[in-house]
């Protein structure tokens, strides 16, 4: 059955928290013979810390749902059909992933720096990538879409993708009209491989200083601060790290006052990926709404105010 909806539950849905009551919602399952769950990955992070319940379907999304959280989910729910759920408020959903199959390709593409594998556009919708071009309007004509390996900006359109906002505000930065259809801009960068399926890098709007990508994957991929948190966050999972432009330079902010040894290691891979000013601080700032998405506008404010020194 799916999640019920008394009010004591409604976090089942769509949880806001990453401290989840365990217990409480261990008995709610049992209570009501739940199996199936829709939340954000916080929300299984707080559960794989106190205790998953045996659930059967899992689909997460609304945040990056990084490879190690899908392979912690497959380990502590071998028999559950788990998906990675891509889309945005405009076009939901746009893509998903199966954790079953992520393997050693889709991981290792990640540590190279190609992004969050996000798998297969449904069928409902019409995905493309195009030129990035974010901040400038597009029109139907320049619609170009971009070969597989190639990085740009994610468009969509489809029965349930929004055609324009109220009061058309905000329609044209977002929605280009192409006949008697209209295209959403996602604002996301990406690429599509080989086998059709996408791969996340980030924000259009957050761009590094170019720096050239190895072979495999698109060649301007490292210019997206995404990409290179991926990468890193497989090598240090138990610490949150933000890729930015910083005073004109690659940079990267781990958000964790870490031991001589660590920082060493954090550097020499971050050096691989073109980043070789390294900043500490305590935490870095995430979104209010899923307390998942690192909020760059606040950590450049962080920066200025508090001017931490770079090692």
């Amino acid at each position: 059955m799916d999640i019920p909806r008394p009010d004591n539950f409604n976090e089942c849905y769509h949880c806001k928290t990453t401290h989840p009551d365990v217990p409480a919602i261990a008995s709610q399952c049992t209570r009501f013979h739940v199996t199936r769950c829709a939340a954000s990955p916080a929300f299984f992070e707080g559960l794989l810390a106190g205790g998953i319940p045996s659930l059967r379907k899992v689909y997460t999304g609304g945040a990056p749902v990084f490879p190690d959280l899908l392979r912690r989910l497959r380990a502590a729910l071998p028999d559950a059909v788990i998906d990675s759920v891509y889309g945005s408020t405009e076009a939901e959903p746009i893509a998903h992933f199966p954790a079953h199959e992520a393997n050693g390709e889709t991981d290792g593409l990640t540590r190279q720096g190609g992004g969050l594998c996000s798998g297969i556009p449904v069928p409902e919708i019409e995905l493309r990538i195009v030129s990035d071009r974010w901040g400038s309007p597009l029109t139907g004509n320049e619609i170009i879409s971009l070969s597989a390996g190639e990085a740009g900006e994610i468009i969509v359109r489809g029965d349930h993708v929004l055609r324009g906002y109220l009061g058309g505000s905000g329609d044209g930065e977002t929605k280009i009209p192409d006949g008697g259809t209209v295209w959403h801009r996602t604002g996301d960068a990406g690429w599509l491989d080989s086998r059709g399926r996408v791969w996340l890098l980030g924000r259009c709007a957050e761009k590094l200083p170019p720096y050239p990508a190895t072979a495999g994957i698109p060649s301007d991929a490292l210019s997206y601060p995404f990409a290179i948190e991926c990468a890193l966050r497989e090598l240090f999972p138990g610490i949150r790290m933000a890729a930015l432009e910083w005073k004109g330079q690659r940079s990267l902010v781990v958000g964790k006052l870490c031991d001589p040894e660590s920082t060493a290691a954090i550097r020499a891979s971050a050096a691989v990926f073109g980043i070789h000013q390294i900043i500490h601080l305590a935490s870095i700032p995430l979104d209010r709404r899923h307390n998942a998405k690192i909020d760059y506008p606040a950590l450049r404010e962080l920066l200025e105010n508090e001017k931490p020194r770079p090692d």
